[in-house]
């Protein structure tokens, strides 16, 4: 993709991955943040679209029948796929495109596109990342649980990352702006 990179922001559920999104959007860049397809249910204050493109079971399967998807995964019960087109709009438009997936999905990409770069976003601890998940209140107990699990199967996948950025409690500006930087630097 001359003139388009990809920049895949990962890490566990719950470390902060759609705050520090936000704050990236909020900064007025010249970048294309991708907007992922997925079949679970809509949460209170997202929009579709802009959140997620939330699609029924069958439209997700219609376009993975049809091959739109340049990454796709079951994770938590829900499908998640970054559909074709967004990366065709940021690649049209000559910028960076912004992905924020999880962490299977984050090396799928980089197994396609070698020149991917991943920042994977990690909490201070496990404990910090426990409680972020607990407080949030998004999910039932069994899904917390599963969340919590696979968690540190995630953390031990950072490895795998071009950049590890750490995501403190109460500073939050501070991942935002070294991912902003790394992005910026290329």
């Amino acid at each position: 993709m001359p003139g388009t990179k990809l920049f895949v922001i990962s890490g566990p559920s719950g470390v902060g991955k759609d705050t520090i999104i936000n704050h990236l959007k909020s900064r007025g860049r010249d970048w294309y943040f991708v907007t992922t397809a997925t079949t679970r249910s809509i949460r209170d204050g997202e929009k579709d679209g802009k959140d997620y493109l939330f699609l029924t079971h069958d439209q997700f399967q219609a376009m993975l029948d049809r091959d739109q998807f340049i990454e796709n995964a079951e994770v938590y019960g829900n499908r998640y796929g970054v559909p074709i087109s967004q990366i065709d709009i940021a690649k049209y438009t000559n910028r960076h495109a912004i992905l924020k997936i999880d962490v299977q999905g984050a090396l799928t990409i980089k197994s396609k596109f070698n020149d991917a770069l991943l920042i994977f976003v990690q909490p201070e601890n496990i404990d910090q990342l426990i409680a972020r998940l607990t407080t949030r209140n998004s999910e039932n107990k069994s899904e917390l649980e599963a969340r919590i699990s696979k968690a540190s199967y995630e953390m031990d996948q950072s490895e795998h990352f071009d950049y590890i950025v750490t995501n403190n409690d109460n500073e939050i500006l501070g991942s935002v702006e070294m991912i902003d930087k790394i992005i910026s630097s290329h």
